[in-house]
């Protein structure tokens, strides 16, 4: 792997930490979290980098209006996306304000058969049905011989994709820099393992939590594993649920990790 351009920064927030159906989930259902702890309030899973001016989004879920207000994001220049699931996805059409704005399409990135999917049900947004709706995203996805390679986005901002599995489908994780950012996934693939060897920074799926039967997100045993294998700096549990409460999960999480918490700020080395 070719190194970016040595002693480049970029930030990374966590837009949402919380599971499919946030937390409190819709009738008020805060599950096992304590009502009275601020960083038990979660929206869906998504994640801001920002990089010399620019805004890149990971994922837009059903709370990605909410969370662009949140965080004034008066400019999105590309959105990452790691599989077509709708708590992931079903946030796509707030992109047309963007689009309307800055007067350009919004490039979206992600596997061919995530962005087809997406584009099957949202097909209004990759192309043009009239006058008055005009395509609104340009789809640049990645092919197989593209994952586990540094993929540039802009001068001085690369991501490596990466695949892992979710249930009966694989999502795709990225490593940035010295930062990797694995959700959804039950298991990383030991061909994908390899890419990410020297990271800093582990975000991970943790909605498994003590279930080692989960075949959509992954265990804090297997998290551990994972751990041990890649040696962090730092593990940040993400996909929390509603019966995962923050400072139950502080006591309880893996050696050397925390959970995450919306509007968590992440400083990332892009020249690893």
């Amino acid at each position: 792997m070719s190194a970016d351009p040595k002693g480049q920064t970029a930030e990374f927030i966590i837009l949402g930490a919380g599971g499919s159906t946030g937390v409190p989930a819709i009738g008020n259902i805060w599950g096992k979290c304590d009502p009275n702890e601020p960083k038990n309030l979660r929206s869906r899973t998504s994640a801001l980098l920002k990089y010399n001016g620019m805004n890149f989004v990971i994922d837009t879920g059903p709370d990605f209006k909410h969370q662009a207000n949140h965080h004034n994001l008066t400019q999105i220049d590309g959105v990452i996306y790691t599989h077509d699931h709708g708590d992931h996805t079903n946030g796509i059409d707030e992109l047309r304000v963007y689009k309307n704005r800055q007067g350009a399409n919004i490039p979206v990135y992600g596997t061919d058969e995530t962005l087809g999917s997406i584009e099957s049900r949202h097909g209004h947004m990759f192309e043009s049905r009239s006058e008055f709706y005009a395509q609104v995203v340009d789809r640049h996805a990645f092919k197989a011989s593209d994952m586990k390679k540094r993929f540039e986005i802009v001068s001085g901002l690369s991501v490596i994709p990466f695949e892992m599995q979710h249930g009966q489908i694989m999502s795709t994780g990225y490593r940035i820099g010295d930062l990797a950012y694995c959700v959804d996934m039950s298991y990383i693939p030991d061909e994908s393992l390899e890419v990410l060897k020297g990271i800093k920074t582990l975000i991970v799926d943790s909605a498994g939590y003590h279930f080692p039967e989960s075949k959509q997100h992954a265990n804090f045993a297997y998290i551990q594993e994972l751990q041990d294998k890649l040696q962090p700096q730092q593990t940040v549990l993400t996909v929390l649920s509603v019966i995962m409460d923050y400072e139950t999960i502080k006591k309880e999480a893996p050696n050397n990790a925390i959970p995450a918490h919306d509007g968590l700020s992440l400083n990332i080395n892009l020249s690893h």
